[in-house]
């Protein structure tokens, strides 16, 4: 038990080590914490057996359902004797918790944050935290479970903390990324759990948006005012409805936050309000206004916030018309700059753009980084340090394409020029607004506006044409900054600074400038449409072009790495913690047209490379960046904290020599840590445990592997070795360990030594072993052949069980038993059962089929990839089939099926069932019985089956005569409560609430006529369909005049009725004679009270065990049915029509 143990229910568990003395009996009582008492009634125990283990050890299980106690800290004292012998043990004192109430999940401790999200727009990831207390037992970070999230979404565990202890309490937080959501509102729910097994449910209600631009005109999305009248509309996908939603228009303004503005749409009226109307069709709100066209508007992003009822609701958020991060609707913006945009001592007039005269400062440069004829061209103006607060500009760049055959000439590529005519450019680029650097800065930003007329014809020919980049400077010439520069200004080109650079030879390869920029980027954005490049403008003086094949960025998803990134470091190293299996690694380069590798599988600029699993020590993980400039290579050493296991393999052969691998820590502990070594059925290792400290943590510790000599004939098979750590340092506590893989050569052969003799025990039973029989291990599975010799041995020494003992076989098993064996085994009727790791088969004479040879396969099943609620895997699923050479076969008889369970997950074995898992990954609960550490149910046929502990949360059956039944009906889905915490097991069962219950056992779905059949059970009741499909398929009937009573109590007489309706149903009669009639209803004492009509049906429901009386002798067959009474029969009727499996 532990030092302390939690309970919800009066039931303790436990094992007593005799020292060899053997023992019967475990003597048990509950006293108080302080040992005072006992507590009463009923006192004292009663004597329990016990069960042997083995090694004297035995197991021991006190059911005290009859003590009466609270919510509080209890003790049991045990005392383990012989009953034959009078040996006595101490006493033993343990101190118990018993707790029913669960944990309190105070509300306003729920963290879900944002509530509201917007794909595309705003952060897509939710911060769940849940805190939890509980006033008895402790509220472990691990049980706190999300039950509930929307489709899509991946979860990831996030911190948890807390003491453990109460008070305070504990608490946990999750990530929800809901990138893969579709839009909609939606619950999350989470389920914590304390020690006892209690649990609570707290939840929120997420929001995830979705927004879609309608058709706009563009002169109102990008940059112009227009006087053309124009609407702006949009959908908004995902608002949780029913509900009135409008928005305020406005713009998000750093520092400041959302503020409403009435210069960008035509909603003055309603309070700046807009009302959204809902659209069936689509299931989006569709909003849609005028834009006004006699006002001014800044150069701002247009922002909604979006009011629910009245109320904000989610965050505001700005309008996209696109997925790029920069396709930002803006709305009315002037061609010229806002008058507050313009800097001090800058002219401005709307007839021209604002200008100031330039400093006669050195000539400004330009150089090529990342150049593609296939964007959109963007370019920075870098102010010289040698001038602070002063300002250059461009005159003009022009796009042209070189004559191969005669350099000296440029084509124009705007409107098709010929090599006569001059370019005419410069009415393409337009400067409307220069604003001067902040105080201390080193860069100049220049916004740049285009001739829409010309820009598409530019850019449809430049897509698929290398090209030059052509730098005229004209500010000798033109002093003050220019709007336009005409034709006539540039009839030939100025001569001063003119550069010819050509793009081409460097469109397949990163190029920079790392020899020649020596002052901060600008950053700047010019185009309309797609992506942008930024070309550094230098000093023409300093026009040198380098290769720059290295990273400008490198992150791992692991964590930090030291030092931090620089370009010129090409080291670097991390230390993770054991629980870190994997890393990504993301790569960036400052250049386009590079080839990236990550341990040599390529990798996209700015993306995160496919995991990389993480080996406890040192991992080096090799970055490498190549182009036609050179190439670069960057390591990164990730040390996983753990224990190095090396080799990861080894081999051996049965009967031969031992292998031999090391193990030690990957870094230094703070405490000791002992490395436990566990072989397999296949493998033995030596020595069992190591032990490593601060000292000889990095000296390598031996282990010896060697092969189990048995008699299988598996050829080249594998063993593994596993092993566990156990530290008071964290780091090394309950690790992960790498197993060991031993490659193992078989020196069994066909045709070699026979099996033993069969050894004979007292008793009826028989056992054979695995040296009894024929084994062959072939592809992970083993064949067991059992030999008639042996079975006729037994049979011959009048054994009425024979058992196969195949519990040392850790593989899938094919049990092969022949026409010979399985007719020896019917002929002396006798079972036949087979024991295995994951389950035990009983198979009753006659139960295969007979005259061929028949293959029982049996082996470990995987879970469901979803549990239903309440369900909890306390075991390892099996999957069993039979077969004969002509294909799967069927069972003639029923066959017991036990399936052991993990105590120490098992809370309440009321609630313990077996399971069948169908193919489809849903469950269907059997019931079964539970004994001697198995659940044993019966089976018609067989599949894959698994043990659930099934946990309703109904507070009102504890301790209640139907409890398991109740928690059966539950968990098969006949039935449910009225409530989440509540079952009203007492509670009057109505008739129409009866016929459900019967519809929900037999597994009939309710249908719904066109026409009533009785005149008291309306269409719109919930139990219309029940009523009159339980009367189609001759359930019920009416209790006269066209009316059922739907709702009036159901008598335990008319319940008889249709108990019998139901097994005639399902092919089950259960005949009576006049005589058997009077014999079964004079048992009663108020037999006469029995009506008539319902005496057939009483004897008969008797006679099939469905009814029985009551303590004081009597019947009562107009008593009322209650809830426990109803599912208690329903589950007799599953068992008398064998629809249980």
């Amino acid at each position: 038990m532990g030092n302390v143990t939690y309970l919800n229910t009066v039931a303790l568990t436990g094992t007593y080590d005799s020292g060899g003395v053997t023992v019967d009996t475990v003597y048990g009582g509950v006293y108080n914490a302080d040992g005072t008492g006992p507590i009463s009634p009923p006192g004292v125990l009663q004597d329990y057996p016990v069960t042997n283990l083995g090694n004297s050890v035995y197991g021991w299980d006190l059911d005290f359902t009859g003590i009466t106690i609270g919510n509080w800290v209890y003790s049991v004292q045990l005392q383990a004797y012989n009953s034959v012998t009078g040996v006595r043990s101490d006493v033993t004192t343990k101190v118990f918790v018993y707790d029913t109430v669960p944990p309190t999940l105070p509300s306003n401790y729920l963290v879900c944050t944002p509530s509201v999200v917007v794909k595309g727009i705003t952060p897509g990831t939710i911060l769940l935290a849940v805190y939890a207390v509980d006033s008895l037992s402790p509220v472990l970070n691990t049980g706190f479970y999300l039950t509930s999230y929307p489709a899509g979404a991946t979860v990831t565990d996030g911190p948890s903390g807390g003491d453990a202890a109460t008070p305070p309490g504990s608490w946990k937080a999750w990530t929800i990324d809901t990138t893969n959501v579709a839009p909609g509102t939606y619950t999350v729910t989470a389920r914590v759990y304390d020690a006892a097994g209690n649990y609570a449910e707290t939840s929120c209600v997420i929001s995830v948006l979705k927004f879609e631009i309608g058709d706009t005109d563009a002169d109102h999305v990008y940059y112009y005012r227009s006087t053309t009248p124009d609407t702006i509309s949009f959908t908004v996908y995902g608002l949780p409805t029913p509900a009135n939603y409008d928005l305020a228009f406005g713009r998000i303004v750093p520092g400041s936050g959302f503020t409403v503005t009435d210069v960008i749409y035509g909603c003055v009226t309603n309070g700046w309000r807009l009302a959204g109307t809902y659209n069936t069709v689509s299931g989006g709100h569709d909003f849609t206004t005028s834009l006004l066209t006699d006002d001014d508007n800044g150069a701002w992003p247009v922002a909604v916030q979006i009011y629910k009822d009245g109320s904000p609701f989610g965050p505001p958020f700005v309008l996209k018309y696109g997925s790029q991060p920069s396709d930002l609707v803006f709305a009315n913006l002037l061609p010229y700059p806002p008058a507050d945009l313009i800097p001090a001592g800058w002219a401005y007039t709307k007839s021209q753009p604002p200008f100031k005269a330039r400093p006669a400062l050195e000539t400004p440069g330009l150089n090529l980084r990342q150049v593609n004829a296939n964007s959109s061209i963007a370019f920075v103006v870098y102010q010289p340090p040698t001038a602070p607060g002063g300002y250059q500009a461009i005159g003009e760049i022009e796009f042209a394409q070189a004559d191969p055959t005669n350099p000296a000439t440029v084509i124009d590529l705007l409107y098709g020029a010929t090599p006569e005519t001059r370019p005419q450019f410069a009415t393409i680029f337009k400067a409307l607004r220069i604003a001067l650097p902040p105080a201390g800065s080193q860069t100049t930003w220049v916004s740049v506006y285009t001739d829409r007329t010309a820009l598409p014809e530019a850019q449809a020919y430049l897509s698929d044409k290398p090209g030059t980049l052509r730098l005229f400077n004209v500010n000798a010439l033109y002093p003050n900054w220019v709007a336009d520069f005409s034709v006539a200004q540039l009839a030939y080109p100025i001569p001063l600074s003119e550069a010819l650079l050509d793009v081409a030879a460097f469109a397949d390869s990163g190029v920079s400038t790392a020899s020649a920029v020596y002052w901060p980027t600008a950053a700047f954005v010019y185009g309309e449409a797609g992506g942008t490049i930024s070309l550094p403008v230098t000093h023409f003086s300093s026009y040198a072009i380098s290769p720059d094949v290295g990273l400008s960025g490198l992150s791992a998803s692991a964590g930090s790495f030291t030092p931090a990134f620089d370009p010129d470091v090409t080291a670097y190293a991390l230390t993770v913690a054991n629980s870190v299996y994997t890393t990504t690694v993301t790569p960036t380069v400052a250049a386009k047209n590079l080839t990236i590798t990550v341990n040599g599988q390529p990798v996209a600029d700015g993306t995160a490379s496919q995991p990389i699993d993480l080996d406890a020590g040192p991992n080096t993980i090799t970055i490498r960046v190549s182009g036609k400039g050179g190439a670069e290579t960057y390591t990164l050493t990730i040390t996983r904290k753990g224990v190095v296991v090396s080799p990861k393999t080894v081999a051996v052969s049965e009967g031969g020599p031992g292998a031999t691998y090391t193990l030690k820590l990957a870094t230094q502990p703070t405490a000791t840590v002992t490395v436990n070594v566990y072989g397999d059925s296949q493998v033995s290792v030596t020595p069992t445990s190591l032990t490593f400290d601060g000292t000889n943590y990095n000296l390598p510790q031996t282990v010896t592997v060697t092969a189990v000599d048995d008699r299988v004939i598996e050829g080249s098979h594998t063993g593994t070795v596993t092993h566990s750590a156990t530290s008071v340092d964290p780091d090394y506590n309950n690790i992960l360990i790498a197993p060991v893989t031993v490659n193992i050569a078989d020196n069994d052969v066909p045709g070699g030594a026979p099996p033993p003799a069969v050894t004979l025990t007292p008793g009826t039973t028989g056992i054979l072993y695995p040296n009894n029989l024929l084994l062959t291990a072939v592809g992970g599975v083993t064949d067991v052949t059992v030999p008639e010799a042996a079975v006729q041995a037994l049979l011959g020494a009048g054994k009425s069980a024979i058992v196969l003992d195949l519990t040392s076989i850790g593989t899938p098993l094919n049990v092969i038993l022949s026409p010979e064996v399985t007719g020896a085994v019917t002929a002396k009727r006798a079972t036949l059962t087979i024991w295995t790791k994951w389950a035990e088969l009983t198979l009753p004479p006659g139960a295969l089929p007979s005259g061929h040879q028949v293959t029982v396969k049996i082996g470990p099943a995987d879970l469901p990839a979803r549990l239903p609620a309440g369900a909890k895997a306390v075991g390892q699923p099996a999957s069993l089939e039979i077969a004969t050479p002509e294909g799967p076969a069927k069972l003639n008889k029923r066959v017991t099926l036990a399936l052991p369970y993990e105590a120490a997950k098992v809370s309440d074995t009321a609630g313990l069932f077996a399971y069948r898992i169908n193919e489809d990954g849903s469950l269907t609960c059997l019931g079964g019985t539970v004994a001697a550490g198995k659940v044993a149910v019966e089976l018609s046929r067989l599949s894959k089956y698994g043990l659930f502990e099934y946990r309703a949360g109904f507070t009102d059956i504890t301790g209640h005569w139907a409890k398991r039944d109740i928690l059966f009906g539950a968990a098969r889905g006949i039935t449910k409560g009225v409530s989440a915490t509540s079952f009203a097991p007492e509670r009057a069962v109505t008739r129409a609430e009866f016929a459900a219950l019967m519809l929900n056992a037999l597994g009939i779905s309710p249908t719904k006529p066109v026409e009533p059949t009785f005149r008291d059970v309306a269409p719109d009741k919930w139990y219309f369909s029940v009523v009159e499909t339980a009367y189609q398929q001759g359930l019920v009937s009416g209790v006269g005049a066209g009316r059922f009573d739907p709702e009036r109590r159901i008598t335990r007489e008319e319940m008889a009725a249709l108990l019998l309706r139901a097994l005639k149903k399902a092919g089950v009669d259960v005949a009576l004679t006049t005589s058997e009639t009077a014999q079964l209803l004079g048992r009663f004492t108020d037999r006469g009270q029995i009506a008539p009509w319902a005496e057939n049906s009483v004897a008969a429901a008797v006679k099939a065990g469905l009814l029985s009386g009551n303590p004081d002798g009597s019947f009562a067959p107009r008593a009322a049915t209650t809830r426990a009474m109803a599912i208690v029969v329903a589950k007799r009727v599953l068992e008398a029509v064998s629809h249980l499996d």
